[in-house]
């Protein structure tokens, strides 16, 4: 079974094409593209993505799978879009921008977002799911290796089987902000993928799901890692597991 998708964490499914290959997404200067945000209030802040005719200009739909993973979404695109804008400060804004190497603004700030990402995976994510010998194990290989192959690819058997194990981490609500104290999962999904401007009781307060930032509740834990899932994945239709 062909793999489309690229094994590297490149955040693929935020940049799509780049500007030359998915110009929808993208506005501004040559070589130093922003991307298209939408749904801007009285204030001028823009908390969502553009919506033109109707439809969601996204780099992959699979981010559309429920609301929370759209607004996360959001917050990368706005991390590219401040990360230009710094970098095209005279001078640039950012410390420590001759280790992003040559190229245009778009392919530094581009760079420096998927080194953030990466740097999370790495040193956030992996620490809180693997066992302390196999993350020590894994961090040793990596110090040892200061490069990788690009073409590689992932199996068939992980990227559709062993890699869901996080689905099992889901919980059957969520509490999103002051106003929606719980938000049913079949709701997410659905608000996820509508086509309309996201409405003020359901933005996000990501103090609820990041340790460290304000928030007028509890951090939401994740469920366990074991062998269920929270009824309402039982009865997605094929589609949505992609």
């Amino acid at each position: 079974t062909p793999n489309l998708r690229t094994p590297c964490l490149n955040l693929e499914h935020v940049y799509a094409g780049g500007p030359q290959k998915s110009p929808n997404l993208y506005q501004g200067e040559a070589g130093a593209e922003v991307f298209k945000l939408g749904a801007t209030t009285p204030t001028g802040y823009q908390r969502d993505l553009p919506i033109e005719s109707g439809t969601i200009l996204i780099g992959d739909e699979r981010d559309l799978v429920n609301l929370i993973l759209r607004q996360l979404h959001v917050v990368f695109l706005k991390f590219h879009n401040e990360a230009i804008k710094q970098l095209s400060a005279e001078p640039p804004t950012i410390s420590g921008i001759e280790n992003l190497g040559s190229g245009t603004i778009f392919e530094r700030a581009q760079r420096l977002v998927r080194w953030q990402y990466q740097w999370i995976v790495r040193h956030d994510f992996l620490p809180r799911i693997l066992h302390l010998s196999v993350w020590n194990h894994c961090s040793e290989i990596l110090r040892q290796r200061s490069t990788f192959r690009d073409s590689f690819s992932i199996p068939i058997e992980f990227s559709l089987a062993a890699f869901r194990f996080g689905h099992s981490m889901v919980r059957n609500a969520y509490g999103l902000n002051c106003r929606q104290k719980r938000v049913e999962l079949t709701e997410l999904m659905a608000l996820g993928q509508e086509p309309s401007p996201l409405p003020d009781d359901l933005v996000i307060e990501w103090g609820r799901f990041f340790d460290g930032l304000p928030a007028s509740g509890p951090v939401a834990s994740s469920s366990y890692l074991d062998s269920s899932i929270a009824t309402p994945l039982h009865g997605l239709f094929l589609p949505t597991l992609r």
